[in-house]
This record gives C-alpha cells, sequence and structure tokens, in this order.
C-alpha cells in the first residue's frame, strides 16, 4: 500500500518540481509535521497534509520545500 500511495504522490508533484528537488524534499524533516519526513509520514500512512500541499500546488501555489 506505502509503495503505491508514494508512486501516486511523486508522480502528482512531479508534474510541479523537477525530480532532483522532489527527491530531496521527501527526505527532508519538517518542522510543521512534527519532525517527519514526508517519508516517513507515507510509510505511516498520514498521506493527508501532503495531498493538501499538492492541492495548493495545483491552485497556484508554489512549491516551497524550505517552508513545507
Amino acid at each position: 500500500m506505502h509503495k503505491e500511495e508514494k508512486v501516486r504522490i511523486v508522480n502528482a508533484l512531479l508534474q510541479h518540481v523537477a525530480e532532483e528537488r522532489l527527491l530531496k524534499w521527501l527526505k527532508k524533516p519538517n518542522k510543521n509535521w512534527g519532525g517527519m519526513t514526508p517519508n516517513s509520514m507515507i510509510y505511516n500512512g498520514n498521506t493527508g497534509p501532503i495531498w493538501r500541499l499538492i492541492g495548493e500546488i495545483r491552485d497556484g501555489y508554489p512549491f516551497m520545500p524550505h517552508s513545507c
């Protein structure tokens, strides 16, 4: 399950973000998510915040991994 969800998330983000930047972001702890990395959130099944971020990007907000 985690692998399929990660593929969906990565594919959605690759429509808006360069692969190199995305790979770094997936491993970066996020203070707004309790210090968890996006990878760990996906593994734990807590993908709601990531999908909200994807929705914001689709709505025109820039992808800013340093502030996410």
